[in-house]
């Protein structure tokens, strides 16, 4: 009668969360990038075994949290994203939907530039939709919307500290 949506980590976000080892990885794509491959295969490798088990043991879906955005832009270039990321975004979502599980990636931050490539990733949803970083709905569902389910791009704030009116007009909105 439920859904259950488990998280088995990500791929960018442990490195993303590190402000030190974020920076070091950004050069890195350029300076060594066999390394970030190895890293991110790594985490990749990490990832499949904890969404087989969580699978196994009745999650219905898999979600991992990334942030692949920032205010305003992405981390990464397109061509990066497309080399370092969207092999391993497929390879789970290839484990996960085996095992007849639902992928879906969050990410915060501004991803349009890189939103296409989320969209053959293989994910079956797309989860935040960042409004305070210049996402907007409308514009992602017009860009990918056919081939993503998409959840989010409410004001968590509201949520979170609104009224029962504030939340029934930011969700109507």
């Amino acid at each position: 009668e439920k859904f259950i949506l488990a998280d088995a980590g990500g791929i960018w976000g442990n490195v993303v969360s590190d402000p030190y080892g974020v920076i070091e990885v950004l050069k890195w794509l350029i300076l060594k990038p066999s390394v970030v491959r190895e890293l991110f295969s790594f985490y990749t490798d990490v990832v499949v075994e904890r969404a087989k088990v969580l699978l196994e043991e009745g999650a219905d879906g898999i979600l991992i949290c990334e942030d692949y955005g920032m205010h305003g832009k992405s981390w990464m270039s397109p061509r990066q994203f497309r080399e370092f990321i969207l092999p391993n975004l497929r390879r789970i979502s290839a484990t996960v939907v085996n095992k007849g599980g639902f992928f879906i990636i969050h990410t915060d931050g501004n991803v349009m530039p890189i939103l296409d490539l989320l969209a053959i990733s293989g994910a079956h949803a797309y989860q935040s939709i960042d409004k305070f970083s210049g996402m907007n709905l409308a514009e992602v569902k017009e860009k990918v919307g056919e081939k993503l389910c998409l959840i989010g791009n409410v004001d968590l704030n509201i949520l979170a500290k609104g009224t029962v009116d504030d939340v029934k007009a930011e969700v109507k909105r």
